[in-house]
């Protein structure tokens, strides 16, 4: 039982981190559209056309919008899956080696330095991403 037990939670913390770089995927492609956003918005102030910024600029704060709301919820939703899979890891440590188990999840070693990047000034500060 204990084995079996193990094994799925493996499973289903390959699984959480497999979601985990899914969204960070998702990241990527958010930032990248509104790099161009931004770039077009800026290359639109460049122009002496009246109204020529207007149209770049809500592109920009649509864009921004969309994107808050989606990783709002996104968020939301894995805080309550990553919660309960926490939980479950917890609520086997009375099989043999479950404890084991829950420290090799991918998802408790992230606590560590893996997924922080230095602060954007280049001061002795970190954030967590």
């Amino acid at each position: 039982m204990g084995d079996q037990h193990e094994r799925g939670m493996g499973a289903e913390c390959q699984a959480m981190m497999a979601k985990i770089q899914e969204v960070k995927a998702r990241l990527q492609v958010m930032g990248a559209t509104l790099v161009k956003l931004v770039a077009e918005m800026n290359t639109a102030g460049a122009t002496q056309k009246a109204g020529a910024v207007e149209k770049p600029v809500a592109a920009v704060i649509n864009e921004l919008a969309v994107q808050r709301m989606d990783m709002r919820s996104t968020m939301m939703g894995m805080h309550a899956v990553m919660r309960a899979h926490a939980m479950r890891h917890v609520n086997s440590r009375t099989t043999t080696g479950a404890t084991q188990v829950m420290f090799d999840c991918p998802l408790v070693k992230m606590g560590g330095q893996q997924g922080r990047t230095p602060h954007p000034t280049g001061e002795e500060k970190w954030e967590h991403h």
